[in-house]
């Protein structure tokens, strides 16, 4: 008879090898589903296989949107260099347009802190201590009006920023579909036997299905 702790041997011997049997699987799965996309995008390239084409009108609406972006960018890129005309401190590209200096960097506060230098070694501090107080109206000033000004731009900030990268983003999920859908074109092709060709059916409805939903979304 058996023992008991020879047969749990046996058993997680089993389960090892039905793991290590289904990992097998799995890659020479992955390594043959590779192989197949290579050869589909070999068949492509010499145009034995069809290839889903994007229209006329979606490519011009693509170039579109690009080439609008690099306008509005270079727009923004001008607008923030007359509101920060200190280069240091010019954000490139514009990324979210922060263009105040840091504390105690603006211009009226550089000058606020050379005169408070400055009056000491004079005998009028009087009139010292008056621009002083005016250079630090005026940084205020400064400071408000940048915070304004960026907030006006706030629609280009926004385009640049979220809205362009969401139509990038969408863009390439619509590529992965696309290139889903022609592979599972070329497995319907490539199919033989009845049950390959209602699986394979399945599959390409499914990623053109997908397909379709993501054009329609870009």
């Amino acid at each position: 008879m058996t023992s008991p702790a020879k047969r749990q041997l046996k058993d997680r011997d089993r389960g090892s090898g039905a793991i290590k049997q289904e990992n097998e699987n799995i890659a020479t799965g992955q390594e043959s589903g590779g192989f197949r996309k290579l050869m589909m995008r070999i068949s492509e390239k010499i145009g034995a296989t069809e290839k889903t084409e994007y229209t006329k009108y979606f490519h011009d609406m693509c170039k579109e949107v690009d080439e609008y972006r690099v306008i509005i960018e270079d727009i923004a890129q001008q607008l923030i260099s007359i509101l920060q005309q200190d280069p240091r401190y010019l954000p490139k590209p514009p990324g979210k347009m922060e263009i105040q200096a840091p504390p105690q960097a603006d211009p009226f506060e550089l000058l606020e802190s050379a005169l408070k230098i400055t009056g000491n070694e004079m005998e009028s501090k009087k009139e010292i201590e008056q621009i002083q107080t005016s250079a630090l109206k005026l940084a205020s000033l400064h400071r408000e009006y940048q915070q304004k000004a960026r907030r006006a731009i706030r629609g280009i900030r926004t385009f640049i920023n979220v809205d362009y990268e969401n139509i990038r983003e969408a863009r390439n999920t619509l590529e992965k579909f696309r290139q889903a859908l022609d592979f599972a074109k070329y497995e319907l092709k490539s199919a033989k036997t009845p049950e390959t060709i209602q699986v394979n059916n399945a599959l390409y409805a499914d990623a053109f299905k997908k397909f379709q939903k993501q054009l329609h979304s870009v």
